[in-house]
């Protein structure tokens, strides 16, 4: 995606013409299958920490302990699945 050239961004009244070369489809495409590919990690990670392999405190991931975080609501504002997905890809 970083190879193609998107008139939109530099004159926004022909932001037409990306969704008319495919620009569009194909973003929205590589960020769907970029949204199923961290669900699946998150999903990965719910499934053995509540499992029987689950992890001491010495050897969670990131991701447990996002996760741990959220289970527990500590924060003092809402921390949803998505805000998990935003700071793994940060």
């Amino acid at each position: 995606m970083f190879t193609f050239f998107s008139v939109g961004s530099y004159v926004p009244w022909l932001s037409w013409v990306d969704r008319l070369t495919g620009l569009v489809g194909r973003a929205e495409t590589v960020a769907k299958e970029f949204d199923e590919f961290l669900e699946a990690v998150i999903e990965e990670h719910v499934t053995i920490t509540g499992g029987e392999g689950a992890r001491t405190n010495d050897g969670q991931y990131f991701v447990d302990i996002l996760l741990n975080v959220q289970k527990d609501g500590t924060t003092g504002f809402t921390f949803q699945r998505d805000t998990v997905k935003a700071i793994i890809m940060v």
